[in-house]
């Protein structure tokens, strides 16, 4: 695999799964091309509506960077400021030399690099250095990634899309859908 989405939003949100998902990857070996793991992203419920609800759950990105992954795909992302948030949720509080300051300081938390470091198979001053946002720093290798699913999300997208820091974006169809028809996009005929 390119890539694995390890689907969180919604199925089962745990992060001792995620673990020993990223350690089994590990025990496995590496990937045909020698890399330890494929990369994988985590889907997860963080719903991006505005700043206060991304500030109440931007520890679920902090918990998925922790365990190994390389990135997190943050779904509903309809806010400006909440993309910032969630951009600042997958970096350490500290900002690389020759990489532009971002508005909001990280909140990744000291410590948390010990088993991300392990899974990825490197040190954790290795780690440190390359656990930021791609590709705002072009030397990072954390993938963040928003789902835009909602007239809200299309209403702002410009403006979400131009967050520093984002790698990728998708539309959500099924719930771009049922957002933009409504009862239209399920009824059958």
């Amino acid at each position: 695999c390119d890539a694995i989405n390890y689907e969180m939003e919604n199925d089962s949100f745990s992060i001792d799964g995620l673990r020993n998902f990223m350690q089994g990857l590990v025990d496995g070996g590496p990937t045909p091309s020698g890399h330890r793991t494929p990369m994988v992203f985590a889907t997860i419920p963080a719903w991006g509506f505005d700043g206060p609800s991304m500030r109440a759950n931007v520890w679920q990105i902090a918990q998925c960077l922790a365990a190994g992954v390389h990135g997190v795909l943050i779904c509903e992302m309809e806010s400006p400021e909440a993309a910032q948030i969630a951009i600042a949720g997958a970096r350490y509080k500290w900002t690389w030399p020759g990489v532009e300051q971002l508005p909001l300081e990280g909140c990744r938390g000291a410590g948390s690099q010990a088993f991300a470091a392990h899974i990825w198979g490197l040190s954790n001053a290795e780690y440190s250095q390359v656990a930021d946002v791609w590709p705002h720093n072009p030397k990072g290798e954390i993938t963040m990634g928003f789902k835009l699913e909602n007239r809200r999300s299309a209403e702002s997208c410009e403006n979400i899309l131009a967050t520093k820091g984002l790698a990728f974006a998708e539309p959500g169809p099924s719930d771009n859908g049922l957002s933009h028809l409504g009862w239209d996009a399920v009824r059958s005929d």
